[in-house]
């Protein structure tokens, strides 16, 4: 299996979902042949609870598994994760979220890029983590 190049963090999905800011560049990795992209599961689970609270579920079921289908690697929150999370928060001079932590652990493991808009994310040293921000939701 190749190398994973991206992931994508929960606000670049919502992104492309909702053609925010910085969609179109998420667009053009979700169809990168060159790009391999990965998928943590904290993000699936937080992009499903974003969708449903905006209704989008109720009336397109079939839009996760769509997402879904365009990454190539399902990333799982394992100990290698935990670590590297636990580290990323402690060697975070700002708070990071607990997720936002896994999220993060899960591009740092791979040694990927994570993308994404979070202010939150944005916070960490770019000397423990490989980032490239999208432009804020307006």
């Amino acid at each position: 299996m190749a190398q994973v190049t991206h992931v994508l963090d929960t606000s670049a999905l919502l992104a492309h979902a909702f053609q925010e800011p910085g969609w179109e560049r998420v667009r053009g990795l979700l169809h990168d042949e060159t790009a391999v992209l990965g998928l943590p599961a904290p993000v699936l689970f937080e992009f499903q609870v974003r969708l449903q609270e905006k209704g989008v579920l109720a009336q397109h079921p079939e839009t996760v598994a769509e997402y879904e289908a365009l990454f190539d690697v399902a990333l799982p929150v394992d100990n290698p994760v935990a670590n590297a999370a636990f580290q990323l928060k402690r060697d975070t001079p700002e708070r990071l979220p607990a997720i936002d932590a896994l999220i993060a652990a899960c591009a740092k493991v791979q040694d990927a890029i994570l993308v994404h808009r979070d202010p939150h994310i944005a916070k960490v040293p770019v000397h423990l983590l490989k980032q490239e921000v999208l432009p804020p939701k307006t």
